[in-house]
């Protein structure tokens, strides 16, 4: 069976360039609108006039805008085995959304005096009448279950992952979205929730589409990874990515 003509590989960079630019760009005007107050000072005023806690705000702004297309690219394709534009343009999104997450986290701790205590108070949820420190607490578990996808992902690049880092990939996706939905949908208010609430259908969406229709890696016509073998294809152009 004739194989079809492969296309020329994109540019090595672009992926990078476009995503790094898209980073330094919005973080860039979040610095100078805590600082000057470019949008008119209304974030700024409403953060009492002070630049850390503007910057706390700007900070998951830009990780919920980064960490979208990431998770609908993770749940529209197995990365695993995915077209290498996909997967690329996936892990430079998902890095760079971390690292807005750390620089939130950075700000949230100064903020707040790096006061453990006081942390775990105003990041409480009250379930029967007792506070329990949610919040909080899923912040430090998604920091860590994300800084491990993220060290990974950057020294093993895409290579046919175990089945269990699989699954982990997978639970850190999940439960970055879950605590999308219980830190910024549930108990915030202002841009951060119709944010929060766009990257959550995104991802729900995403996933959904993939269970309907498998996967979509047959939907982007490009070089098949080697670690990744595709049986014939059938009558109506199905075909199946399997990890060796």
């Amino acid at each position: 069976m004739s194989q079809p003509a492969l296309p020329l590989p994109p540019n090595r960079f672009r992926p990078f360039v476009t995503v790094f630019t898209i980073f330094a760009l919005l973080l860039t005007a979040a610095n100078l609108d805590a600082e000057i107050g470019l949008a008119g000072g209304n974030t700024a005023a409403e953060a009492g006039q002070n630049p850390t806690l503007a910057r706390v705000v700007y900070s998951i702004w830009i990780t919920f805008v980064l960490a979208t297309p990431a998770v609908v690219l993770f749940g529209l394709f197995d990365i695993r085995c995915a077209p290498p534009a996909v997967f690329r343009y996936w892990q430079l999104f998902w890095c760079f959304a971390f690292l807005a997450y750390v620089i939130h986290l950075y700000f949230a701790g100064v903020w707040f005096d790096w006061d453990l205590a006081q942390i775990a108070r105003r990041q409480s949820v009250k379930i029967g009448g007792v506070s329990y420190a949610l919040i909080a607490c899923s912040n430090c578990i998604l920091a860590l279950l994300w800084g491990v996808d993220v060290a990974v992902t950057l020294v093993a690049g895409q290579q046919p992952a175990s089945r269990w880092f699989y699954r982990f990939q997978w639970l850190t996706a999940v439960f970055m979205v879950a605590s999308v939905w219980l830190s910024a949908v549930k108990f915030k208010s202002g841009l951060v929730v119709v944010l929060g609430a766009i990257l959550t259908a995104a991802f729900v969406l995403a996933s959904v589409t993939r269970l309907i229709w498998g996967d979509t890696s047959d939907w982007v016509k490009t070089r098949i990874p080697s670690n990744c073998t595709v049986p014939e294809t059938s009558g109506r152009g199905d075909s199946r990515c399997i990890v060796r």
